[in-house]
């Protein structure tokens, strides 16, 4: 498929600046952002150029603590305002009995530079699980979106093959004021207990680019609860994969920032944290 060259594409993980507003630059100064930088022919012909985030924002939790969402809310808003991405891909963002509502807390937050799009994996917004698409709202206009389960009925709510849950992706085509260029837009979260779920979920994810996507430039954003030597990383990888993805990381010739996502807080040793969230073009 056609590709515009999508550079300096950044991932982040919210664990890493978990903290009260007032320690803020504190957190956020020892951890730069993992950008990408010069891809490979494949995603760098002549075209957009795009600033990509996925953004684990993690559920609400009260056994977080001093990290849970209402002390670091506005630390993942600042964030992505600081990196002024293009569009994030967020995940974990729960509603919880009317106590806490992460997506419309972000949506308000951000209200000011990005407008967005996102649904729960249950049903509407209201869900234990709120995957979404934020983007520049004085860069782009939503064009079209829509959402679908990961399983083999992916047009209605659904569980798929051995997963613990319901999983969902959600995609926008988005368009560039100033150009008129568009490209696709997809966020997704992995099952994390079914092998298979998270197999076949990256086999149906390239089926609907290749069908939703009507040959525009794609850029996949999420966290697919895989190391990248997994069977699902492979597939989607594997140049002999139809409409085949780039791994960012590795399709750059520059990389700075840690060869990990995963760390709970820091709590996780360094040497045993993995890599499991991703953007793909």
């Amino acid at each position: 498929m056609k590709q515009y060259a999508f550079l300096f594409i950044a991932l982040f993980n919210m664990g890493l600046w978990s903290c009260s507003d007032d320690r803020m630059e504190e957190k956020l100064a020892p951890y730069p952002a993992i950008t990408f930088e010069n891809l490979t022919p494949k995603a760098a012909q002549e075209g957009l150029n795009v600033k990509a985030m996925t953004f684990n924002v993690r559920v609400y939790s009260p056994d977080d603590g001093s990290n849970n969402w209402p002390n670091r809310k506005n630390v993942a808003a600042q964030i992505i305002r600081n990196e002024a991405v293009d569009v994030v891909g967020t995940q974990e963002m729960s509603w919880t009995l009317w106590v806490v509502d992460q997506f419309n807390d972000l949506k308000t937050l951000l209200n000011a530079d990005y407008s967005s799009y996102g649904h729960g994996r249950d049903e509407g917004w209201v869900s234990d699980e709120n995957i979404a698409i934020f983007y520049k709202k004085s860069r782009f206009t939503l064009i079209n979106s829509g959402v679908f389960w990961l399983s083999p009925t992916p047009d209605v709510k659904s569980t798929g093959w051995d997963a613990a849950y319901r999983r969902i992706a959600v995609w926008t085509i988005l368009e560039e004021k100033t150009s008129g260029q568009r490209f696709f837009a997809i966020n997704t979260h992995l099952d994390n207990a079914g092998a298979t779920a998270r197999l076949e979920s990256a086999k149906l994810i390239l089926n609907k680019i290749n069908s939703l996507a009507g040959g525009l430039p794609v850029v996949l954003m999420g966290d697919f609860n895989a190391v990248p030597s997994s069977a699902p990383l492979q597939y989607l990888l594997n140049t002999s994969t139809p409409n085949y993805m780039l791994h960012t990381k590795d399709a750059t010739g520059t990389h700075t920032g840690p060869n990990w996502t995963v760390h709970d807080f820091g709590t996780t040793p360094v040497d045993q944290r993995i890599f499991i969230d991703y953007i793909f073009v």
